[in-house]
């Protein structure tokens, strides 16, 4: 099978690497940042080690995001949030019906973002746009052709298709290639399982000196989730938890989805006790700054969607809604007007009732 994999960042090589190793036909991508990829294409390839080992993967690179997508079978994303307006308009003329999208990770909203940016773009509709809750990997780039994988997340991590009728014939494209992933309800459940959204932003805020201080020279999750990260994290959750329910889904907790995914032994611990014993994330550095996707990315394309969701339902997200104020505080920016909003992912006519045959059936008139 032939996979494009859009984002030559730490997602991006991983799958690269990964997939390559599987035997797949592979093309990394990047065309927002090409010096990302120079390196990797002048020597065919790049160096891993972790857990997949220690060696050299050849594969082909392209910044011509158009062309490959028009090849691909599968085509996985796997760029910030805040990128996947640019690599869908790029992609959007060239892709075929029998293809398959895949954010991984999707953030939150992040397929019904692709799909009403496709329906703009009039493009021709691929066979599905699915997201995961969380990256597939824990995995940090050493330098440009370095990356090292921590673990290659699973047993379980969730991906949804847009629209879910059609799941059952999607996801089994996706788990050829990424055989951990089992299906969520819908894809409003993988984006309320946002774990990076969940945990992230309320570290950041709550380590913000220290980032500042440091410049980063800490362990981001074993030092940074002091008892007072986890409490303020379990109140994310518990919001998270409320808003996911109006709609009619099951949704877990967020130990249970990090446990599931592979970072922690047990779902039944407190959220600070399972960060801290995460092994996979046990030696990654702090951002260097509180300008870092940890809060861009995972406030804006995280939490404001959560919150706006929400509010449809009638379920009030204090904790959440002082996230995403203090963040655009310390960052300059208004989260709630740059984010993900109802409009951008093309729901804000909609009711809870609406939302959810939407989600399942699919968009049925032009969008507005």
């Amino acid at each position: 099978m032939k996979v494009a994999i859009l984002g030559a960042g730490n997602g991006g090589c991983s799958a690269a690497v990964d997939l390559t190793l599987k035997g797949f036909d592979i093309t990394l991508c990047s065309g927002r940042s090409p010096e990302h990829i120079k390196e990797i294409s002048e020597k065919g390839g790049m160096q891993y080690s972790g857990v997949l080992g220690e060696g050299f993967a050849s594969f082909k690179t392209s910044t011509n995001i158009g062309e490959a997508a028009s090849q691909a079978q599968l085509i996985v994303v796997a760029t910030p949030a805040t990128a996947h307006e640019f690599y869908t308009r790029q992609m959007s003329k060239k892709l075929k019906q029998e293809t398959v999208i895949m954010l991984n990770p999707g953030s939150t909203g992040g397929a019904l973002n692709v799909a009403r940016i496709l329906r703009e773009e009039k493009s021709t509709q691929p066979r599905g746009i699915c997201e995961t809750n969380t990256l597939t990997y824990a995995c940090r780039l050493q330098d440009l052709s370095h990356i090292t994988i921590y673990s290659v997340n699973g047993p379980q991590v969730f991906c949804a298709n847009l629209p879910s009728k059609n799941q059952d014939q999607v996801l089994q494209t996706v788990k050829q290639a990424f055989p951990s992933t089992v299906a969520a309800e819908n894809v409003l459940e993988t984006s309320f399982a946002n774990i990076n959204a969940i945990m992230h932003p309320a570290a950041m805020i709550l380590n913000a000196s220290l980032v500042e201080r440091t410049g980063g020279d800490f362990y981001f999750y074993y030092e940074g989730t002091t008892p007072a990260v986890g409490t303020l994290i379990e109140a994310v959750d518990q919001e998270r938890i409320s808003a996911a329910k109006t709609f009619g889904l099951k949704p877990r907790t967020f130990v249970e989805y990090f446990s599931m995914a592979g970072y922690t032994a047990r779902p039944d611990i407190p959220v600070r006790d399972a960060i801290v014993s995460s092994v996979p994330d046990r030696y990654i550095k702090s951002p260097k700054s509180l300008n870092h996707r940890y809060l861009i990315e995972d406030v804006a394309y995280g939490l404001v969607p959560m919150a706006y969701l929400a509010r449809i339902a009638q379920v009030e997200t204090p904790i959440i809604d002082s996230l995403i104020h203090l963040s655009g505080r310390l960052n300059g920016v208004d989260h709630w007007k740059e984010g993900l909003t109802l409009k951008k992912m093309a729901v804000d006519s909609m009711d809870v009732n609406g939302i959810n045959r939407y989600v399942k059936e699919g968009f049925t008139q032009p969008p507005k």
